[in-house]
């Protein structure tokens, strides 16, 4: 193996990684992210470590919040849903109506009942009538049967009248082989969308390299952090949910060795805290749950807050200091790329009396792409004046009077604000020089001045320092929930005591009181050694942050494995034969010995070409089986049903 080239693109930072054939960093750099066109910002990023390097490179390996943050914003190309042998009430469960935002639906007769027998034959006609109703804009199709992980020869058969009309197809069997069908017709459905998003990003990474002279396989981080390819990920986009996190916690496992530990990914926004359990991240058990739809796509058991080194300083109901979970570009990095801002801030500074709206600010950032006539008279007054740089809060809300505009563009994601962060609290304290500590000293002394409980108006300093401690604080927190169990019944009564324990360990506790982590901490991210030496120390557990901490995602994009599953399903027909649930459809064993052996070496075969089309070399694998008994009069037991689950893991394949 030669050299591996990592790429990961975050909400605020796009960062690469050069790994060496035994896994050594040999360069790694940061660039801001370019939301409008990620491309620039990976394109400098790579440059950046590419200079002065020499070597062919065998692989490359992406993580991307792109398809996170499209299904959490609803964003997304026009995809039709194809309900095959289900009452229209379907739409009803599991969020599945909501998830439409009014995307056509067609519903077909079709789909199986719980034996893989049809309910009604398939009649493809049809299906081409009902895609013509959905109108021209359609780009993608999602397609759900009844039962189609028990037969998908429905799916399959929709599948190839898709083909006919040329457009892309998402099947729901195709992405899980559970039972239930609302939630994976939601998973097929995002996923449909999803497509244009992906391609567009994969086309411009693979053009990039191209450009580069680098002929290497293409890998996308999934959202349990293993490997695929990129054709791969160009027909399954929802797989690569949480990729970012989920690299971040192989890039730890992978700098530290630890097999086990508790990893805690600050970016500028959120914190994400998973679980590593002997080398793997601990996955969930209900599935990726993202943008408030819980999906059927296999991810890492992840606890995410909205605290990071750019969360915005708020007050609490009761007045006191808090922060997040809406983000805030920093003071110090606004002064820093406008130098007018810090201007503005000693203005404010200089004049008498306290104003709420002080050291807030507003700045545009419109896609080049965007339309004029997407704007309303308003609006556009506003981006004006926002087009010769930021401005602040108090001249547009109490001299412009541009309030509601203003929300309307910050909500769509058109303007940004800035305020006082933790990254500002960090520059005021010398703990941080990236940017323009002036700027952050003057937006410390603007909040102190607004009063804040147990703060002397005066002290920007100790407004500073309680902004950390705060931070500290919701960290020491959100560590040791990320240890329980999700099903953990108990859950939702143990969080405020525990918020409270830790609170009171964090500031000294009563009687002795001490709380105790026994995993390691191993804290990734750029804010991370701001906000874990404290947190770490009040669960009197143990430290690590790795050398490249800060580009840990890009790190895990390349340093990770290939993992497909394939898990097939016999059910009992009588006391004796049982319906083997195969992947070609139903057949049919005469005892449970028979199933079981059958079930095996169909599982074994399908997750090896699973690995094999994710890009895996050399692969390896292992089954585990689950039988289900039931006891019938006379104490005589019968199985009732066998699952077989069989894990193919590979190292991706180089070139």
């Amino acid at each position: 193996m030669g050299l591996r080239l990592g790429i990961d693109t975050g909400g605020t930072f796009t960062d690469a990684v050069l790994l060496d054939k035994t896994g050594a960093v040999l360069a790694a750099a940061k660039a801001e992210t370019t939301r409008d066109d990620l491309i620039v910002g990976i394109d400098r990023a790579v440059a950046a470590v590419l200079d002065g390097q020499d070597g062919p490179i065998d692989l490359v390996g992406l993580s991307t919040t792109l398809a996170t943050n499209a299904v959490v914003e609803g964003r997304g190309g026009k995809a039709g849903l194809v309900l095959m042998g289900f009452e229209p009430e379907v739409l009803d469960r599991g969020g599945l109506s909501a998830a439409l935002r009014g995307a056509p639906v067609a519903h077909l007769k079709g789909g199986h009942d719980a034996n893989g027998h049809p309910l009604a034959p398939f009649d493809p006609n049809v299906l081409r009538a009902a895609v013509q109703d959905m109108g021209k804009g359609v780009e993608a199709l999602a397609v759900c049967g009844q039962f189609a992980v028990r037969n998908p020869a429905h799916e399959l058969a929709a599948a190839g009248v898709a083909a006919e009309l040329g457009l892309p197809c998402t099947l729901s069997s195709s992405l899980s082989a559970r039972l239930d069908a609302p939630r994976r017709a939601l998973t097929a459905l995002l996923n449909a969308r999803l497509l244009p998003f992906i391609a567009g990003l994969l086309d411009a990474v693979e053009g990039l390299l191209r450009r580069r002279g680098i002929v290497a396989p293409l890998m996308v981080v999934r959202g349990d952090g293993s490997f695929m390819r990129a054709e791969a990920a160009r027909l399954r986009p929802i797989e690569t949910v949480l990729s970012g996190p989920a690299a971040s916690v192989v890039g730890a496992g992978h700098l530290t060795g630890l097999p086990d530990a508790v990893v805690s990914d600050v970016g500028g926004t959120t914190t994400d805290v998973a679980v590593l359990r002997g080398g793997r991240p601990r996955l969930s058990k209900e599935g990726a749950s993202v943008g408030g739809w819980r999906t059927m796509v296999e991810a890492i058991d992840m606890a995410t807050v909205g605290l990071g080194g750019d969360s915005a300083l708020r007050r609490d109901r009761d007045g006191g200091l808090a922060l997040g979970p809406e983000r805030a570009v920093p003071l110090s990095l606004l002064a820093a790329l406008h130098p007018g801002a810090l201007a503005e801030l000693e203005a404010e500074l200089a004049k008498p009396g306290s104003n709420v709206l002080d050291a807030r600010f507003a700045l545009a950032q419109v896609p080049a792409s965007a339309d004029p006539g997407l704007f309303t008279r308003s609006q556009r007054g506003l981006l004006d004046r926002l087009a010769e740089g930021p401005r602040s809060l108090a001249t547009i809300v109490e001299r412009d009077h541009l309030e509601i505009p203003l929300r309307r563009l910050v909500e769509r994601g058109i303007v940004l604000l800035a305020g006082f962060t933790p990254s500002d609290a960090a520059h005021v304290l010398g703990l941080q020089t990236l940017w323009s500590r002036p700027a952050a000293a003057i937006g410390a002394a603007l909040e102190a001045r607004k009063g804040w409980p147990g703060l002397d108006p005066g002290d920007g300093e100790g407004l500073a320092r309680h902004v950390l401690a705060e931070a500290r604080r919701r960290s020491a927190a959100v560590l040791v929930e990320a240890v329980l169990p999700e099903d953990e019944p108990l859950l939702p009564l143990l969080r405020p005591p525990l918020r409270g324990l830790v609170r009171a360990a964090l500031d000294g506790g009563p009687g002795g009181m001490a709380l105790r982590l026994d995993l390691p901490i191993v804290a990734v991210g750029g804010p991370a050694k701001l906000f874990y030496p404290a947190a770490a120390a009040a669960l009197d557990a143990r430290l690590v942050v790795p050398e490249y901490y800060a580009v840990c995602n890009a790190i895990g994009a390349v340093a990770g494995e290939v993992v497909q599953t394939a898990t097939l399903v016999a059910t009992g027909r009588g006391e004796d034969s049982l319906t083997l649930h195969l992947p070609d459809g139903p057949v049919e064993a005469a005892n449970p010995d028979e199933a079981r052996r059958r079930l095996e070496d169909a599982a074994v075969v399908l997750a090896r070409r699973r690995a094999a089309e994710a890009g895996a070399a050399e692969v390896a694998v292992e089954t585990s089986v689950e039988v289900a008994r039931a006891t019938l009069d006379g104490n005589r037991e019968i199985v009732m049903e066998i699952r077989v689950t069989a894990t193919a893991r590979g190292r991706p394949a180089i070139g």
